[in-house]
């Protein structure tokens, strides 16, 4: 369209050919009221610390530290200048070296204590009347455990338990062997024998010569033994398994 076109329209006319949004058509624009807006918590957590609408803010106006906040500036303060009056008392007493100490010191003293004002001493005749009569046991000896006078026991249990032995007892005497266990008994008629001779009789010990001699081919093996072809011995064993593993 020409320029005269577009000036013959109005202007709300105009913004309708235009693109817009649904929401811009479709939701009016509102200025949220003071009640209606949010708190803002930095006005709350940083008050003082800067510019909110709370408060301002606040300068430290506290005083700077300086010599007194050292410790050492407070345990070692500044001590008044009188102290010569007491270093010329205590150079006077020095002065005299050993011998000022037994001499003593120039004033007057009463030779007298408290304890002695508060007890003070009685007269003899005094003193001997306030002992009272003693009520003490006389030392005579007493007998607490029985009415006995002699001992039950005479010596001591040393000699008692080691004393000499007897010397009958260490006399020489006839020993007498003890008779076989066949003997002690009177056989009717012949002594009876023990088995060993009857199991072991006419054996006698044979040399190396004669063993060597025992056995032939055919006595190398006994016949309670396995043969020599028995399939047990021709069997593989583990050597995991053997005896002793």
């Amino acid at each position: 369209p020409g320029q005269i076109a577009v000036r013959s329209v109005s202007q709300a006319d105009l913004l309708k050919l235009t693109y817009g949004t649904s929401y811009k058509t479709g939701v009016s624009g509102k200025v949220h009221r003071e009640d209606d807006r949010w708190e803002n918590f930095i006005d709350i957590h940083d008050i003082g610390k800067k510019d909110t609408k709370y408060l301002k803010y606040q300068k430290k106006t506290a005083p700077l530290l300086d010599r007194s906040a050292c410790t050492h500036r407070r345990d070692f303060t500044q001590l008044p200048l009188g102290d010569y009056v007491a270093n010329n008392l205590l150079a006077q007493e020095f002065a005299a070296g050993l011998a000022g100490g037994p001499g003593g010191l120039p004033v007057s003293a009463k030779n007298s204590s408290a304890y002695k004002e508060e007890f003070a001493g009685f007269a003899p005749d005094r003193a001997k009347a306030a002992k009272g009569k003693s009520f003490a046991p006389k030392g005579a000896r007493t007998a607490t455990i029985t009415g006995m006078t002699d001992l039950l026991e005479t010596r001591p249990l040393s000699h008692v338990s080691f004393g000499k032995h007897d010397a009958s007892l260490a006399k020489p005497a006839e020993i007498h062997r003890m008779k076989p266990s066949l003997g002690l008994v009177d056989w009717q008629g012949k002594v009876p024998k023990s088995s060993y001779g009857y199991e072991f009789c006419g054996l006698k010990s044979a040399s190396v010569a004669q063993i060597g001699q025992l056995g032939g081919p055919e006595d190398i093996r006994p016949a309670v033994l396995l043969p020599d072809d028995h399939p047990a011995f021709k069997m593989k064993r583990m050597c995991f398994m053997s005896p002793g593993q």
